[in-house]
């Protein structure tokens, strides 16, 4: 379907200057009583604007900042555009972090979102940095070639071979000479940041020499943060391995996609997921963020102990990051899904507090999708991206999602048929 044939599926309200009376308001704590404004701008402000066109009276009802997912693969194709949208607006997740996209149908796709109003802040990597014959190539060109779901065997071959999507959804950077003569192309698209792929680094030598590769070349991620922090860009890596989490705390980045991912076995597991205490703190005195995608890496082997190795070291983990400071966010990691189901695999394991959950989910992970903005926070001249819940979270967690009203920058969201 041509793009300026979808019918919006969200109504984008006129912005109004607001009085949001007596309501229970959450300080990243606790709910506090009190009536905040949005003035025209659509920010927060406790002075009364000159005029206001519209009260809401809030003292049965709960304000807190509108959720956020760092990690996901939504709103990169008009496809499926429409059902997405609706899906994170429905669920209060206004803001979002695409981890790597074909840059030429995101443009589109984002094309689209602005024609509807904007309804949700996005933040698009475009093309990941990889290695040859390395992840998420393999997936994009797959489906590119028409190949959806689990591909078969005999694809194989055909699949690792198409190059369709290079230098769009992916960029291959094996050599500093590569980089160079790349970097212009990769700045041209207009990245929001830059996603870097770290797929076990401490093997990279040994399995390139192989003829297939683990990711980008670690030793040109120092250059490739070089660069980016240059043109005013963040780094974001995604990383399967403690020793990937090393490598990225070293070179300088500024975001973990991920905690580390590792599909192994026994001690094999322990040795390669475990984060050093020392890497976690310096990663929390260089102010490296990292988003937990716990969902991703909740899979099921078939093996009770492994299963619960696996947990444990999960939990250990997000425990040390915590405690060193790191500073955490949440993200799905998926297609057509937002960080509802995150938050879920989070609280069945027990990691955080109810109250820690929602600033989790409501503030923190905002804040690192938009590092430069003042939003996520119910504060003087923050946006007034927001939802207005029908009861007390903290009391009820299921209450995140009795969702009444949502706002943002002011200006009220309203689905088509609800």
């Amino acid at each position: 379907m041509q793009a300026d044939l979808l019918p919006a599926p969200v109504r984008v309200c006129q912005r109004q200057t607001l009085e949001l009376r007596n309501a229970n308001w959450f300080d990243g704590n606790k709910f506090e009583r009190g009536t905040w404004f949005v003035d025209e701008a659509g920010r927060f402000t406790r002075n009364r604007p000159a005029h206001i066109e519209r009260v809401l009276s809030l003292q049965h009802r709960f304000l807190v900042p509108a959720y956020g997912d760092a990690h996901c693969h939504n709103f990169s194709h008009l496809a499926d555009l429409d059902k997405q949208t609706s899906l994170y607006i429905h669920d209060g997740v206004l803001s979002a972090k695409s981890m790597t996209d074909p840059r030429r149908t995101a443009v589109e796709a984002a094309g689209q979102l602005h024609r509807w109003g904007d309804p949700l802040n996005i933040a698009y990597a475009h093309g990941g940095l990889t290695g040859t014959r390395s992840h998420p190539a393999g997936i994009y060109e797959s489906i590119a070639l028409g190949y959806h779901g689990e591909t078969k065997p005999e694809h194989a071959q055909q699949i690792d071979a198409s190059r369709l999507e290079e230098n769009d959804a992916y960029f291959v950077i094996d050599t500093r000479a590569d980089l160079e003569r790349k970097w212009p192309l990769i700045l041209a698209g207009k990245p929001d940041f830059i996603k870097v792929y770290l797929l076990d680094t401490e093997n990279y030598r040994e399995h390139v020499q192989q003829g297939y590769g683990l990711g980008l070349n670690p030793e040109l991620l120092p250059l490739v943060v070089q660069k980016a922090h240059a043109a005013g860009l963040r780094v974001s890596a995604h990383i399967n391995t403690a020793h990937d989490f090393h490598v990225g705390v070293i070179s300088g980045i500024d975001e973990f996609a991920h905690a580390p991912l590792v599909f192994a076995k026994g001690d094999m597991l322990e040795r390669m997921y475990k984060i050093h205490s020392e890497d976690a703190r310096q990663a929390a005195a260089q102010h490296i963020s990292l988003t937990l995608t716990l969902f991703a890496s909740d899979y099921q082997t078939g093996d009770p102990n492994l299963d619960e190795l696996h947990r444990r070291l999960t939990k250990y983990n997000v425990e040390l990051l915590r405690s060193s400071g790191v500073h955490l966010a949440l993200g799905f990691d998926g297609y057509n899904t937002d960080s509802v189901g995150e938050v879920q695999v989070i609280r069945n394991l027990h990691l955080f507090s109810d109250t820690e959950l929602l600033r989790l989910w409501s503030t923190d992970t905002v804040h690192a999708i938009f590092p430069g903005r003042k939003i996520g926070s119910i504060a003087e001249g923050d946006e007034a991206t927001f939802l207005i819940l029908a009861g007390n979270p903290l009391r009820d967690f299921s209450n995140t999602q009795r969702i009444e009203h949502r706002f943002i920058t002011g200006q009220e969201l309203l689905l088509r048929g609800r």
